[in-house]
């Protein structure tokens, strides 16, 4: 099932449905790195440099910049990589359990997995310092922001039942562009907390969804995995 189980919940995260992942899909261990992403920068396909330090989960990435990244990996690979389904998100956080987080119902252990304001002292901190949910995935209920391929939407009425990406009728009504949900907490918010209170941060065993546009300037880093 998916959405918030919090009766607090905001309408972007309800109703509740059930969705049934038709194809299996494999995530990244980590958010990606400054090292990984400085490869992509001196193999001459993007100009957005980076000089934060090599273990570092890479920030202030633009959704556009996102795909770049993931079709030359795909190219250079020949595997096809890409960008997570928000429900694939969301299943592979919750790693099979039906608690309040992946690691129970209670915040008393969020500090092992989570990077978030009242712990992680003004930063984003080295990928994978903190414990691993069920499934052996990293930060994923707070360290960096993390895109998926959804645009956003003001509900989840008509929301897809086969975990494939929700790209048609995205809020506002315009193209959705670089206007995608991003999911996960950050290092700056509070356990509490979301961005423009579109959601809680570590309300259900997901994280936050959020719609906001991240800018260079922007303290908050969006990344993927």
């Amino acid at each position: 099932m998916m959405d918030s189980n919090e009766q607090a919940s905001p309408a972007n995260e309800r109703p509740r449905h059930e969705v049934r992942i038709k194809n299996p899909f494999a995530a990244g261990k980590y958010e990606v790195i400054v090292a990984e992403w400085q490869t992509f920068v001196e193999a001459g396909a993007c100009p957005y440099d980076w000089s934060g330090l090599s273990d570092m989960p890479m920030g202030k990435i633009r959704w556009d910049e996102a795909i770049q990244y993931i079709g030359w990996l795909s190219r250079i690979t020949g595997k096809p990589y890409r960008l997570l389904a928000e429900a694939e998100w969301e299943y592979a956080v919750r790693a099979g359990t039906t608690t309040l987080y992946s690691f129970g119902d209670g915040e008393a252990e969020l500090h092992d997995y989570a990077w978030y304001k009242d712990n992680a002292k003004g930063r984003a901190h080295f990928a994978g310092l903190l414990r691993p949910n069920g499934f052996g995935l990293y930060d994923m209920h707070g360290n960096v922001a993390e895109y998926v391929e959804d645009c956003f939407h003001s509900s989840y009425e008509g929301a897809p039942s086969d975990g494939t990406p929700w790209t048609a009728g995205a809020t506002p009504a315009i193209k959705c562009g670089n206007y995608r949900v991003l999911r996960s907490g950050a290092w700056n918010e509070r356990w509490r907390e979301c961005p423009l209170g579109l959601a809680l941060l570590i309300h259900t065993r997901s994280g936050c969804q959020s719609d906001r546009l991240p800018r260079r300037a922007d303290p908050r880093s969006v990344i993927f995995r």
